[in-house]
Parts: C-alpha cells; structure tokens; sequence
C-alpha cells in the first residue's frame, strides 16, 4: 500500500520539482535580464 501510495505521488512530486526549478530560473533570469543590455538575450524582449 505504500509503494502504491508513493507511486501515484510521483507526478504530483514531479510537477511541484518542475514548478520549482521554473521559478528559480526565471527568478535567476529576471535581474540578469535587467542587469544586462536587452541585446545580449537571445530572447527579443519586445514580444
């Protein structure tokens, strides 16, 4: 019962990493992106 328990937490366990990991890289991205000139990112800013 607690293999299955913990197998169907997987996804939820994922999703939560996956959300984590995204905001700790945008958290990173965001002031470097204001730190540097907006022609040094890959990404247009303008949209």
């Amino acid at each position: 019962m607690v293999v299955a328990g913990l197998a169907s937490n997987v996804p939820g366990v994922a999703l939560g990493m996956a959300i984590s990991e995204a905001l700790l890289f945008f958290g990173l991205l965001l002031p470097a992106s204001r730190l540097l000139p907006a022609k040094a990112l890959p990404v247009s800013v303008d949209g």
